[in-house]
């Protein structure tokens, strides 16, 4: 009699055991649910909200957003204007006046008045449609190709073919030097400037001299500069005066005889490129590719010189 009223009460005590271990686990499931969900909330939230910072971010203007006349060149990053302009006036060996207006020292990039101008821009066009029909929109074909350094391209050869120079026979037991590397050119590069730690000590720099501008007109300049970005340049014009410009490191401002304004754009763009104390030392990292090319003989100097084959950065 006992033993059955012992096991009555035995079994709703066991039950009762059983019911509690599944609430402790349900409770854990679902607190393990909810961790994930949160977990996979915050995860869709930050993605959502990179995403929408990325369609905010500002993207850089074209040069027909921001300058006038641009009729071929459209869709160009701003960026890109100068260096492109560069590029053709080396390529044929002629300075800006070359298409574009100057009188008394003042610059009239809309003006058409020059026929070059539209020469240029028939040149541009015949040089993208060959790419594209050749090259796959590759730029293969550019106006260094034909043009050389002259505003005329060289139709034919020079005639009489000069007869081939033979290479002077060495003898085989001759030894070959080993060309030193890029790094290490560098290095001595780095070391011929004191070193990397008085490199580092660099906090300040000043420049004074004069630039010929590409219309035959020359230029008194001062530069000072302080780490890591600020810089302060004073340009003396013939004609429009003294020419201020600042960086702090954030805003840029010019001061003239026609008053202060804030500098953007393209303006903006290159002055922030040169507040950097180390670019011109520091040359290690800033390009992907660096090669030897080759050795001079200069003023009885033997030097390496480095042929940079990509200047990407």
């Amino acid at each position: 009699m006992k033993n059955k009223i012992a096991a009555n009460l035995t079994r709703p005590r066991i039950l009762i055991f059983c019911v509690s271990l599944l609430s402790v686990a349900s409770v854990s499931i679902v607190r393990s649910v909810e961790a994930r969900l949160m977990m996979y909330a915050t995860q869709q939230a930050a993605t959502t909200q990179t995403a929408a910072m990325a369609q905010t971010a500002p993207a850089e203007k074209t040069v027909e957003q921001v300058q006038k006349n641009i009729q071929v060149l459209t869709g160009l990053p701003v960026s890109q204007l100068i260096p492109v302009m560069n590029y053709m006036g080396s390529s044929l060996g002629v300075k800006c006046t070359y298409c574009h207006v100057n009188k008394d020292g003042k610059w009239n990039f809309v003006s058409d008045e020059k026929p070059e101008k539209g020469t240029a821009r028939e040149m541009i066009k015949m040089v993208q449609g060959i790419n594209k029909a050749n090259f796959k929109g590759n730029p293969a074909v550019s106006c260094f190709t034909c043009h050389r350094g002259n505003n005329e391209p060289v139709r034919v050869p020079q005639l009489p073919i000069a007869a081939p120079t033979p290479f002077a026979e060495t003898a085989e037991t001759a030894t070959k030097e080993t060309p030193p590397t890029a790094d290490q050119i560098l290095a001595k590069y780095t070391e011929a400037l004191g070193g990397s730690a008085a490199i580092d000590k660099l906090k300040t720099r000043s420049m004074k001299g004069t630039w010929l501008t590409g219309n035959g007109i020359t230029l008194g300049y001062e530069v000072y500069q302080v780490a890591p970005d600020r810089i302060y340049t004073v340009l003396n014009t013939p004609k429009q005066g003294v020419i201020e410009r600042g960086f702090n490191g954030q805003t840029a401002w010019e001061k003239s005889n026609r008053g202060l304004r804030d500098l953007e754009g393209i303006e903006l763009f290159y002055l922030k490129r040169y507040p950097d104390l180390s670019k011109d030392i520091k040359l290690q990292g800033q390009f992907t590719r660096l090669s030897f090319s080759r050795k001079d003989n200069i003023l009885l100097c033997r030097l390496s010189v480095i042929g940079i084959l990509s200047l990407e950065r």
